[in-house]
């Protein structure tokens, strides 16, 4: 599996994520503003993660055509 079909679905996995926790937060309600953070911090940090993970697999596809100049020798 090449890395651009890899973002993709991750792309779609943090869409999916972000309806779930939105899902859990109704199930929550009511929840004052402050307690917000708290109660979507699984979710924040997994999403986290995926953004992470898509920048990595970005930055890995263009280096693949274009070496950087520190790693030429």
């Amino acid at each position: 599996m090449e890395n651009n079909q890899i973002v993709d679905k991750l792309v779609t996995m943090k869409a999916e994520l972000s309806k779930l926790s939105i899902e859990y937060l109704d199930t929550k309600m009511p929840v004052e503003l402050r307690d917000f953070g708290v109660v979507l911090k699984p979710f924040i940090e997994l999403s986290d993660s995926f953004d992470k993970t898509i920048k990595k697999l970005k930055s890995d596809i263009i280096t693949e055509s274009i070496p950087k100049s520190n790693t030429i020798k």
